[in-house]
Parts: C-alpha cells; structure tokens; sequence
C-alpha cells in the first residue's frame, strides 16, 4: 500500500472536515501540509473568509452556512 502524498492528505481533510459542523482541527490540518493554513492556502483563504464562507482561527477551520451550502465551489477555490 503505497503512502497517501501531502497533497492528497490535505484535500481529503477538507473534503471530509468542511462538509461537517464540527469543523477541521487545525493541527490536524497543518501537519498533513506540513505548514501553517495560510502558507498553504496562500491568497485563496482571505477572500473565502471575507465573502463569509469560511471561517479559521488558532484552533479550526470551518466552512459557515453559507460556505457549506456552496461547498464544492469553496473546495474548488482552495484546491486550484
């Protein structure tokens, strides 16, 4: 069985944590990228969180009401 790579590990957390109200841990999310959120997301995570379809502090990642009844175009912005 061959290892999962970085990137795949990363879009299965937030294909599986984003559509969930419990949210994504953070931590979690960071050592599978092996970085902090927003070096991995780069410029894709601030306007996501200023349209009010995501929302992230120190400890989680979550996608609000209106980012989870728009979740494919979400995944879509943060996994180009």
């Amino acid at each position: 069985m061959a290892p999962i790579d970085r990137d795949d590990a990363v879009e299965e957390i937030l294909m599986m944590g984003l559509r969930l109200t419990e949210e994504i841990d953070r931590a979690q999310l960071e050592h599978a990228a092996g970085c902090d959120v927003e070096d991995w997301f780069g410029a894709k995570l601030g306007p996501l969180v200023e349209g009010g379809f995501l929302t992230h502090d120190r400890k989680r990642l979550a996608a609000t009401a209106a980012g989870r009844q728009r979740l494919n175009a979400v995944l879509a912005a943060l996994l180009r």
